[in-house]
């Protein structure tokens, strides 16, 4: 113990006792405390308030904190021998005797709630009777249930019984005593005897029984027993090897403490403990508030703190001083010690200081560590407890022991702000220390998403891989996003992969597999297992790469998306068969009925393709399936033409109604392939005449689906002849066609072009004689031909052509000579039918004005005499019309200046012409475009149509 640090936490106070001569020389005043306490006979006990003596004269006294007799009880008649006050009740336990015959004793017990003190129960103590038979020793356990009394000649009495209620008890010796012969024989040897005896303070579990250990002192020994409740015992030696055991006593969780020499030994009930080494020997021990107090031989008082290991007072006083008594009372070590040459008497009162006050002492000592030793002892407030810590720490970390100062702020956790510690350990060479801390901090569950993602970074840092993979298999709850990346930074991709799957961070998975490690196929296969949604984000946004380096795994993936995601691959090819089967079965049925339903059809596609347009990138099929549209990825596909072409002749037969830029992008990719100026690998003939009779199998099969104005812009860029046909004539741009034919000079083909679209566009002839007027040296025989048709049709006036055919002076007057004849010849016939109609004219025109003056100048007869409207007789006024026609003036709902008779008839058989004209066209309906193509004047056919009310304009 000499390395123990010593400290004063005991504050001394030392109270005279004065001897009072006056009561000495009267023999019957009663005993003073000086007389009582000087008396080494006589027997002293702490009990709960008071200080309790037994005095010579069989008389017990109760003294106060200030040494003050406060009571006084008649116990025995002759002496005292040993008192002790029950701990759970107010029971005071006295041993002494009524009768000056040396063996005889009586335990009694008083009740000292009560106010006469009296005795409630006397119990005769049964022993052998001879002159060493002096009291050593008396033990009490806490429920009063067993009382051992020990004597000088060796004797110790065993008193079994509930001492309050019973009034049998047993009784036999479990020692026997020597006997007064053989005392004699006995001197150079010494009897052994039990000087002190101690009850253990809690129960003792033995073999699954509860039992009674009660410690023995002897003047050789130290000796346990063991009692049971049915009050049988058994006798075990602690410890042969103990010299000469001067004292002991009692730890407060019932273990024995004894002092031997320089040695202090703990010891269970049935086994040695712990061992320490002092500096004195001991004459006197005490266990006090778990501090260890000793009396030396050389007079010191020591306190020891044996758990936090320091000195907590030391006094040395004069080698003349005898120690009579030491116990605790009032919260105090009280010590009684008197003179050897003057016989005064003293009491020392030690009384322990608060712990607050310990600790500022400690702290101005800079001793923390024991000053925080302390403060945990006491269970002191955690709050205190935490600045006890905070300060330590500082302390240390202002000494550069960053470790040990680490470890003192773990302690603070909970109570000290996290702030306060991180911001001195951000330094990259204190990360260790930080990384400890903080995994403190998240252990103890106080950590927030910014501590715990802190604590990532440093584990990354210090590349402890061990403590990392811990870390990450705890489920820690820093920022996912924040860890993926420090996982990244620090090359622990495998680590980052991991926790991107665990927290479905699909993003971050590939893109560390995409981007930066390279692996596609693992990336196609990890897409494939996705959820539509996310497989088409993810599809567009590393489609690039995938196809750069898997372009026909990342094209049977985007397959899928376009189709049935949940669908196998297989079942895909067998979907594809068994819709080119069905698609030939429908174009054999809609063949039958594309007269009848035409229009519907139409109608009905129209909305379809509307309702497809609504739903975005993403439709639905009629079995409520997604699909991705095959338009958002054709940007990383447009190089690869032979995949995209594949791709989308797989897609087409699949798709219940593809969209028009689908067929577009195949049409495009056809023609890129054929005409693509940048390919230097020529093509074969047989190959580009394929590619062509696919493309203009896809116009045709697919022209409802397609926007065809596209379709020709893209038909035009690659100068594709054949397709710009069919489009031209699909869209109706006739002159389009026409002058496609002008400009290879292709006189058959402009002729065949005119005679074919020529009733639909008369104006294709006058278009073809304006190109032949600008060419020198035009064919005579297409001249003709124009002619003809010009003069067929009447689409120019003969002087208009003649003026126009004058521009080209090439052109000479033998060409045109049938034409002129043929003019003349009509003009003639025409002038002759003009002069005959004007002949019938100006009859018709006499006759009329011969009938009219004749109205006017002659009179006229009215002869009905019923009214032409309601058939009764006429009365006057009457109206009578020239026609012949005579009706009331008030049959007239106005004065008319026409018959309305006359009128009426004249309505109705216009309108029942207009009724057989609207019925006719309405049984030709179904030929309506037909029709209009045909007609000469499109304008009046259409008018016929409005007039009949078949065609409505929609607001």
């Amino acid at each position: 113990m000499i390395t123990w640090k010593r400290f004063d936490f005991f504050d001394c106070t030392i109270n005279d006792v004065k001897q009072n001569t006056e009561q000495k020389q009267e023999e019957k005043e009663e005993e003073t405390i000086y007389s009582l306490l000087s008396n080494p006979e006589n027997c002293v006990k702490n009990g709960r308030n008071y200080l309790v003596i037994g005095g010579n004269s069989g008389d017990i006294y109760f003294y106060n904190n200030e040494y003050i007799c406060e009571r006084k009880l008649k116990a025995f008649e002759y002496s005292v021998s040993k008192i002790y006050e029950a701990k759970n009740q107010h029971i005071l336990v006295a041993l002494g005797s009524d009768d000056p015959t040396p063996g005889r004793y009586l335990l009694k017990l008083f009740d000292l709630n009560s106010n006469t003190k009296k005795c409630i129960k006397k119990i005769k103590i049964q022993t052998t009777q001879n002159s060493d038979s002096k009291v050593l020793s008396l033990a009490i356990n806490d429920d009063l249930s067993i009382a051992t009394i020990s004597f000088q000649n060796g004797a110790l009495v065993y008193v079994h019984g509930n001492l309050i209620r019973d009034w049998y008890f047993k009784q036999h010796l479990l020692r026997q005593p020597v006997e007064n012969k053989e005392l004699e024989k006995e001197k150079n040897n010494k009897i052994e005897f039990i000087e002190k005896m101690l009850f253990r303070k809690q129960l003792y579990n033995k073999n699954g029984k509860m039992v009674h250990v009660l410690y023995c002192l002897t003047n050789k020994r130290i000796i346990s027993y063991f009692f049971t409740r049915s009050g049988e015992s058994e006798l075990i030696e602690l410890s042969l090897l103990i010299p000469k055991p001067r004292n002991f006593t009692l730890s407060s969780n019932g273990d024995l403490i004894i002092g031997i020499d320089q040695i202090v030994i703990y010891f269970t009930p049935e086994e040695q403990g712990p061992c320490y080494g002092f500096n004195e020997d001991k004459t006197e021990i005490m266990e006090f508030r778990n501090q260890l107090v000793i009396v030396g031989n050389k007079n010191e008082i020591s306190i020891y703190d044996v758990k936090q290991q320091f000195i907590s007072y030391f006094k040395k006083f004069s080698s003349s001083i005898n120690f009579l008594h030491m116990f605790n009372q009032w919260g105090t070590i009280i010590i009684i010690i008197q003179s050897e040459k003057t016989k005064n008497l003293q009491i020392i009162r030690l009384e322990e200081q608060k712990l607050k006050t310990k600790l500022n002492f400690l702290f101005k000592k800079n001793r923390y560590l024991t000053a925080i030793k302390l403060a945990n002892s006491q269970q002191y407030d955690t709050n205190i407890l935490g600045y006890l810590y905070q300060t330590y720490g500082d302390n240390l970390y202002q000494r550069g022991d960053y470790n040990n100062a680490i470890d003192q702020y773990i302690h603070t956790i909970g109570i000290l702000e996290p702030s306060y510690v991180i911001s001195k350990f951000l330094d990259p060479q204190r990360v260790k220390n930080l990384a400890k801390y903080l995994h403190q901090l998240v252990e103890k569950n106080h950590a927030n998403e910014d501590h715990a993602t802190l604590l990532l970074r440093c584990l990354t840092k210090i590349r402890n891989e061990t403590q990392l993979d811990d870390y990450l298999s705890k489920n820690p709850i820093f920022n996912i996003q924040s860890g993926i990346q420090l996982l990244c930074d620090s090359s622990y991709y495998k680590r980052a992969l991991k926790l991107c799957i665990e927290n479905e961070k699909h993003e971050f998975y590939l893109h560390i597999k995409i981007d930066i490690l390279k692996e596609y196929e693992d990336s196609l296969e990890y897409i494939s297992k996705l959820q539509f949604q996310l497989a088409s984000l993810y599809i567009k946004q590393y489609g690039k790469s995938l196809m750069k380096n898997l372009p026909m795994k990342t094209s049977d993936i985007i397959f899928r998306l376009c189709t049935n995601w949940n669908q196998n691959p297989q079942e895909f090819k067998n979907k594809q068969n068994n819709n080119i089967k069905i698609e030939k079965e429908n174009e054999i049925i809609k063949m039958k009925n594309k007269k009848i339903n035409n229009i519907k059809i139409e109608k009905e596609k129209s909305k379809e393709k509307e309702n497809n347009n609504k739903n975005g990138n993403i439709n639905k099929n009629e079995n409520g399936k997604q699909s991705a549209n095959f338009i958002d990825y054709i940007s990383f596909l447009i190089d690869y033409p032979q995949i995209l072409m594949s791709l989308i002749e797989k897609l087409l037969p699949v798709l219940e109604n593809p969209s028009s830029e689908l067929i577009q992008t195949l049409f495009d990719t056809y023609l890129s392939i054929i005409f693509n100026d940048q390919r230097k690998i020529p093509i074969k003939k047989e190959k580009k005449k394929k590619y062509q009779m696919k493309a203009l199998e896809l116009l045709k099969k697919w022209k409802n689906n397609s926007n065809l104005n596209q379709m020709l812009i893209i038909a035009q860029e690659y100068n594709f002849i054949e397709a710009m046909v069919y489009l031209y004539e699909e869209l109706h741009y006739y002159q389009e066609i026409l002058q496609l034919y002008i400009e290879f000079k292709d006189h058959d083909k402009i002729i065949e072009a005119c005679k074919k679209y020529g009733k639909q566009n008369p104006e294709l002839w006058i278009f073809v004689l304006e190109d032949i007027i600008n060419t020198k040296g035009p064919n005579t025989e297409l001249i003709q031909i124009v002619l003809k048709a010009i003069e067929e049709n009447s689409l120019l006036s003969p002087l208009r052509t003649i003026q126009l055919l004058s521009k080209n002076n090439t052109i000479t007057l033998g060409e045109i000579n049938e034409y002129l004849k043929k003019v003349f010849n009509k003009q003639f016939e025409n002038l002759n039918s003009t002069k005959s109609n004007l002949k019938l004219i100006e009859k018709e025109t006499e006759s009329v004005n011969n009938e009219i003056k004749k109205k006017i100048t002659e009179p006229q007869f009215f002869g009905l005499t019923l009214c032409s409207k309601c058939k009764s007789p006429l009365e006057i006024p009457t109206i009578h019309f020239l026609c012949g026609h005579s009706i009331h003036e008030r049959c007239l709902p106005t004065l008319e200046t026409v018959c309305p008779i006359c009128t009426y008839s004249e309505k109705f058989e216009k309108e029942n012409e207009q009724f057989e004209n609207s019925f006719e066209l309405l049984k030709n309906s179904e030929n309506f475009e037909q029709q209009f193509q045909d007609s000469n004047d499109s304008f009046l056919f259409l008018t016929q149509y409005f007039g009949t009310e078949l065609l409505k304009l929609e607001d």
